[in-house]
């Protein structure tokens, strides 16, 4: 990986997140950036941190295999986006937030969960409706709330930083018509920011993979190593609520996932300079010796912004 390493401590509870998704009886031999059965890649919540008195559209990103672009459209152009991979279905159940919830099998059984109310990918939620479900302990005062995004002291900031929360998981499971008897249903948990006031923090969006230094539409040459990275659509980023790099755009990892080849590592940083300078990592990818592959990049921020794209990539031995 080439670039700048950033936040360790943070990323460590994301790619907690990000395991319960892969976490879906994949070969053990395999890396967990190889797609190779369908999965549940990520959660977006619209908006990213919802209010007491607020509600939130999440949509699953379900990654399958078998949904193939056509051949004359594997260009490397972005696609997708809404998390409707066709033939699946994703059910959705609140968990109590007053609970600790590890296991979904055992701390979020669907008998002890709330049920939301799913189309296709996507279900909304709503504050009222969980604290309906789940009310607060008598000891939960909101302005009190033990986990706190605070802004920097004494620094000068557009960012909207200064709020306590309560955190929900969300369980996901998906259903697919023609899903595999053999595979379990893929499953992956979203951890939810409730705020105690009203905040404004946006998803990040993925512009385009970069192959080779290049951005947009692109092909590959099988059996070669390329470098990979990505290109965010600035206008999507919040303000850093980062003490160290206040007002600057935040930072964003981008997890990567292939169908195909071997990755260097699984995901690659972009952080922003206070001149608003991009410096991105990039990784390693192995192509294989096929004729089309496919990559799923998701982009999360630090407040639990997620977004994602798809990119089906052909083979410049191809006409």
């Amino acid at each position: 990986m080439t670039g700048l390493s950033v936040y360790p401590r943070f990323w460590l509870a994301v790619l907690a997140v990000i395991g319960a998704g892969a976490a879906c009886d994949d070969d053990s031999d395999s890396p967990s950036s190889l797609i190779n059965e369908p999965r549940i890649l990520a959660i977006r919540a619209d908006p990213p941190v919802v209010s007491l008195a607020g509600s939130a559209t999440l949509t699953a990103l379900v990654a399958d295999t078998r949904i193939v672009a056509d051949a004359q459209s594997g260009d490397g152009t972005a696609r997708g986006g809404d998390g409707g991979e066709a033939g699946w279905s994703v059910d959705f159940r609140a968990c109590n937030p007053w609970r600790p919830m590890v296991d979904p099998a055992r701390d979020c059984r669907p008998e002890d969960a709330l049920k939301l109310a799913s189309t296709g990918t996507s279900a909304e939620i709503a504050t009222a409706d969980v604290l309906g479900a789940f009310p607060p302990p008598e000891w939960y005062a909101p302005d009190s709330a033990d986990r706190r995004v605070d802004r920097p002291a004494d620094v000068e900031s557009t960012a909207d930083c200064d709020y306590s929360f309560v955190e929900l998981a969300v369980v996901a499971e998906a259903r697919g018509d023609s899903a595999d008897s053999a595979w379990s249903p893929p499953r992956a948990v979203k951890r939810l920011r409730f705020a105690t006031r009203s905040i404004t923090r946006t998803n990040p969006d993925v512009e385009s993979l970069v192959l080779d230094t290049r951005a947009g539409p692109s092909r590959f040459r099988p059996g070669l190593s390329h470098d990979v990275s990505a290109v965010l659509d600035r206008d999507s980023l919040d303000r850093n609520c980062d003490r160290e790099k206040p007002d600057t755009l935040e930072s964003v990892r981008i997890y990567l996932y292939t169908d195909g080849g071997q990755l260097g590592d699984a995901y690659v940083d972009i952080e922003y300079t206070d001149l608003g300078d991009e410096i991105a990592q990039s990784t390693n990818w192995l192509a294989p010796d096929a004729e089309q592959v496919v990559f799923w990049l998701i982009a999360i921020d630090r407040d639990g912004g997620v977004g994602w794209s798809r990119f089906d990539l052909r083979s410049d031995l191809l006409p």
